[in-house]
């Protein structure tokens, strides 16, 4: 078939850019490493478990809203640089011992020991976390990300860390979520099932009706 019947086909059955995942079970040292990507329009995110801690180990938004530098300015190095909204950089937010993340705790500790199932249900990514203290599934729409465990008796929560000087991107928190600025642009992660709050370890998302929402701004 030519390439533009193909981009045809494409672009009759997907009006705006699907949402995609990749799963990896295991690593190439056979050590249990696991990783989840997904990638929809408005955001991108990471899903790790490597026995430090499962955490979301990447998020960044992508806002139409956020201006090309290139639009208005010439680049005078001979550097290029393209971005998007950092809200979890596992890469660049680390430092000092302090691995950067969205950790997932059951009764305020994080969960270490735990397997991941991969599954789709009505065009979302489905993440079932099996551990020894609690199950918990993580579901990520092109809306944002859903954190839900069943089980009364333990409460789920989200805490974000970071290495204070290797980030700027974070400015506080309101009753409604995460208010972060990048490049000059501010921006903000919602949490609209219960306020976030700032701690001594970073910023703790807790859970309402033992659900906690990530949702993006875009």
């Amino acid at each position: 078939e030519p390439l533009g019947e193909s981009g045809k086909w494409f672009k009759k059955s997907f009006p705006t850019t699907p949402a995609t995942a990749i799963f990896c079970d295991n690593d190439f040292k056979n050590s249990g490493k696991q990783s989840v990507w997904y990638n929809a329009r408005t955001y991108r995110a990471n899903l790790y478990n490597d026995g430090k801690g499962l955490r979301l180990r990447d998020m960044m938004l992508f806002d139409n809203r956020y201006r090309e530098r290139y639009l208005s300015s010439r680049e005078e190095s001979s550097v290029l640089k393209f971005d998007t909204l950092p809200v979890i950089d596992g890469n660049r937010h680390s430092g000092n011992g302090v691995l950067s993340g969205a950790y997932l705790l059951i009764n305020g500790e994080p969960i270490t020991q735990c397997r991941l199932l991969y599954g789709e249900k009505d065009g979302a990514l489905s993440v079932t976390v099996l551990s020894d203290v609690g199950t918990v599934f993580v579901t990520f729409e092109e809306e944002g990300i859903t954190v839900k465990c069943h089980e009364r008796r333990k409460r789920v929560s989200l805490l974000l860390t970071y290495a204070d000087e290797k980030t700027t991107v974070y400015r506080g928190v309101d009753a409604d979520g995460i208010l972060l600025m990048h490049n000059g642009y501010r921006y903000r992660l919602y949490t609209p099932m219960a306020a976030p709050s700032l701690s001594d370890k970073g910023i703790l998302i807790p859970a309402e009706k033992n659900t906690v929402i990530l949702q993006v701004d875009t």
